[in-house]
């Protein structure tokens, strides 16, 4: 019976050595969630312009930009930059672009394609951002194929679905990493 109990208690603890070496634990992310290099996700695309200044053009506001890729992620832009928030209408590319530049993270979303509880859940997630200081946007747009879209200067990363850890990893990775970060304008609570 004690030899039993004890060979028991050795499988025991070397598998909870096994365990632990592997990576598992209780309060560890499952490989799944976990976010090693989000820059080698396959659905990022990143802007393809060589010139250090090529795409910080001003136009003026009554321009429209006629952008290669919607929603864009670079390129010439309305001299106001577009200030945080949540939106419930579209606001301009060209506003948004500028924001961008200034290290903005912007949000877009169908509203067709997400159902009420991703919406609720990606609205706290902004917002909760923002009051932490992030110079964040989120704003729908109805011609999407995809239900979200992540952009920052220089990057885009397509979505199907709300993930949470996914997204924020994002903006941690792209947060400020624009031709002109923390410049004035935007959002109050930005540093």
């Amino acid at each position: 019976m004690i030899r039993t109990a004890a060979a028991v208690l050795l499988l025991l603890t070397g598998a909870l050595a096994l365990l632990q070496a592997c990576g598992g634990s209780d309060d560890a992310e499952s490989s799944s969630t976990r976010i090693d290099n989000i820059r080698d996700h396959p659905a990022l695309e990143l802007y393809d312009d060589d010139s250090t200044t090529a795409g910080q053009t001003h136009v003026p506001p009554t321009v429209s930009v006629p952008y290669d890729t919607v929603p864009p992620y670079g390129g010439p832009h309305d001299s106001r930059p577009l200030p945080c928030g949540v939106y419930t209408s579209a606001p301009r590319f060209e506003n948004a672009v500028h924001a961008m530049e200034h290290g903005a993270v912007v949000v877009w979303y169908s509203p067709r394609l997400l159902n009420a509880d991703e919406h609720a859940e990606l609205n706290e997630l902004m917002r909760r951002q923002i009051a932490d200081g992030l110079y964040g946007v989120l704003a729908p747009y109805e011609a999407m194929s995809v239900p979200l879209i992540l952009v920052t200067w220089g990057t885009r990363l397509p979505l199907n679905n709300v993930d949470t850890t996914l997204i924020e990893a994002y903006i941690d990775e792209f947060k400020h990493d624009a031709p002109e970060p923390t410049a004035a304008g935007g959002c109050p609570t930005a540093s």
